[in-house]
């Protein structure tokens, strides 16, 4: 499948879903992740893996304005 197409896909899917499902989804996924550094032994690479986990996931949720927010 080309590159577009799945953009293209991509887009729609995210645009189907209520902003507040999006929002709760996120959420989520954020409080699993933080569970996990919390709670679980990670080694430099583990810790590395989950900061970049971290910014593709704010990455896919923020706009070009606020692509640097923490979370």
């Amino acid at each position: 499948m080309r590159t577009e197409k799945l953009e293209d896909i991509t887009q729609e899917c995210v645009h189907s879903w209520p902003k507040s499902d999006l929002y709760s989804e996120f959420s989520k996924m954020t409080d699993i992740l933080h569970w996990i550094e919390k709670n679980e032994k990670l080694g430099s690479d583990g810790k590395k893996f989950m900061g970049d986990l971290e910014h593709s996931l704010v990455k896919l949720f923020a706009t070009k304005y606020n692509a640097n927010i923490s979370i």
